[in-house]
């Protein structure tokens, strides 16, 4: 069974608080990994605090790091090297582009610590430990890292416009829409979440007959399997609100 840990019990566990839980060998979503490594950025809409080119091979890998070798240590790589999500939420919010959700995931899970270094290389001294730092901390632990697919992000879409029926999303519309993307994985994998009590996680519980534990300061929810019967769940029986909003998404790479 598939345990996901949320960004807030990354920073717990690499801060060395006193939490009763072992996270070797779990998973996290590459929302998660991006905003632990501090690589989303909020003021732009369109490109990432670094990009992280996404490898398909390894005479492409070869490629890279030509290119890396020709230019100087304080530009980042092009944002064009790495895959990317735009988000398009019509007149509702405001849309933008997630990059390296492919790529984080790529790195992390083959473990490509030159690559991932390659890539935060141009940031100050300071920046640069603290994300390597926290990288390495994510390698240590042997977290597996699973992308966002087509499914999720349905999910995703689903699951914001039936919480905007009954709720109103704190002021920033982006990590309200991470948590949900969180969540849209967690129960298409029909997986555990352990996260922070929160009215997003405690509503998506209600709507896909997730079961919560309360375990010290952290709660857990766990989503059915993807081959139980769900036929109460609402997803079964609405039509896709979220289509006669307006709201798409594209994948590039």
């Amino acid at each position: 069974m598939k345990t996901y840990l949320d960004t807030n019990i990354l920073y717990y566990k690499h801060q060395g608080q006193n939490l009763n839980l072992n996270i070797k060998g779990k998973s996290i979503t590459s929302i998660n990994a991006l905003e632990f490594l501090k690589n989303i950025e909020k003021k732009h809409h369109n490109k990432a605090k670094y990009h992280i080119p996404f490898i398909t091979n390894h005479i492409h890998q070869i490629a890279i790091a030509r290119m890396h070798k020709s230019i100087k240590k304080s530009h980042p790589f092009n944002k064009r090297l790495s895959d990317s999500i735009i988000f398009d939420f019509s007149q509702d919010f405001e849309s933008y582009s997630l990059y390296n959700n492919k790529s984080v995931s790529e790195v992390i899970n083959n473990k490509r610590k030159e690559l991932f270094y390659s890539s935060i290389e141009f940031l100050g001294k300071s920046e640069n430990k603290d994300i390597k730092n926290k990288f390495k901390f994510v390698l240590e632990n042997d977290l597996k890292c699973d992308i966002l697919n087509p499914e999720d992000i349905y999910l995703g879409y689903e699951l914001l416009n039936e919480f905007l029926k009954k709720h109103t999303l704190k002021p920033d519309f982006r990590n309200c829409w991470n948590d949900i993307l969180i969540l849209a994985k967690s129960v298409n994998e029909g997986a555990k979440l352990i996260t922070s009590d929160k009215l997003l996680n405690k509503f998506a519980s209600e709507v896909y007959n997730g079961q919560i534990k309360q375990v010290d300061n952290t709660i857990e929810i766990q989503f059915p399997s993807s081959d139980e019967n769900l036929e109460n769940n609402w997803t079964k029986q609405e039509s896709k609100g979220y289509i006669n909003r307006g709201w798409q998404y594209k994948m590039n790479k």
